[in-house]
């Protein structure tokens, strides 16, 4: 038998055996009595407990009630997540598009399966169609070809790191620089790691730094001007591993205003045009009284 809940309206159906009885809704929960218990329900209500009123049956068997099913949240967050990867370049269409395809399993047959539906189609056209294009100078960017300014910090840091190797090898050595021909091997157990001997713009293996061949087993103690007496420099790979002023190769900066990287008898390492250093810078003055302390 069926009737119209009084509080929400709804379709109800009561099966058959309470017919005399009183109820609940099951929409809204609102005390009823169906029809064919108005007269009697005084005497029913201390009898028997209140039975549950549900929605007419769809397959037509008195008693089947249908429970309307939650919304899926799969579904929803899936096109949120597909709307969110047009602004994220795609990158939250991949989680939108793996909720979408549980949530269409999920939803198959009900009315939220169009939103599932919704979702998984915006979700992999931002993977497939929006993010390659705008992601891929970002990946493809290469990181073997170096900006200018980023091989020069690199030779600069290489540089200075080289520079206080020198130091330590001089402590360990009377206060003497290691042979020029022999400079990089000798400083292998000071150097921190074997990539400080490699520049960035150089083919792995290339030696791209030199020795100033006049400080080749040079006395550290007897020097003027440490600070203004280069030590190491950028240089052409090949040939021997020492040189002077001819063999600077200015690898930085812009057209015009080429720059390379020195290395000084104090320690310390900076990157300048090649015309800036004085003669002198490549010929150490020595004294003979007043020894100076090799620098820590």
């Amino acid at each position: 038998m069926q009737f119209q809940c009084p509080q929400c309206k709804r379709d109800l159906e009561a099966p058959d055996g309470i017919f005399a009885k009183e109820g609940i809704c099951r929409f809204c929960g609102a005390e009823i009595v169906s029809p064919s218990a108005k007269g009697v329900r005084a005497a029913l209500k201390q009898s028997t407990p209140p039975d549950s009123f549900g929605a007419p049956s769809s397959t037509g068997r008195t008693g089947d009630t249908i429970v309307p099913e939650p919304a899926n949240s799969l579904a929803k967050t899936s096109l949120l997540l597909g709307i969110l990867g047009v602004l994220s370049c795609g990158l939250t269409g991949i989680a939108g598009l793996v909720c979408g395809i549980i949530a269409m399993r999920q939803t198959r047959g009900r009315k939220d399966h169009s939103t599932a539906i919704a979702g998984t189609v915006i979700s992999a056209f931002t993977v497939l169609v929006i993010g390659p294009p705008l992601l891929a100078p970002v990946f493809l960017a290469g990181p073997n070809r170096p900006t200018t300014h980023t091989t020069a910090e690199v030779c600069l840091s290489n540089c200075s790191q080289l520079g206080r190797a020198m130091i330590m090898y001089m402590d360990d050595n009377d206060g003497r620089y290691p042979p020029a021909a022999k400079w990089n091997a000798r400083l292998k157990r000071y150097a921190a790691s074997p990539f400080i001997y490699s520049c960035p713009s150089m083919p792995r293996g290339a030696w791209p730094y030199k020795m100033n061949s006049a400080m080749g087993s040079a006395e550290w103690s007897r020097m003027m001007y440490p600070m203004s007496t280069v030590i190491l420099f950028d240089a052409r790979s090949g040939g021997k591993p020492f040189g002077g002023a001819n063999d600077v190769v200015a690898r930085h900066g812009s057209t015009g205003h080429e720059t390379a990287t020195f290395a000084f008898a104090d320690g310390h390492a900076s990157v300048q045009e090649p015309s800036q250093l004085a003669e002198s810078a490549w010929k150490p003055r020595l004294q003979s009284h007043r020894p100076l302390k090799t620098p820590k």
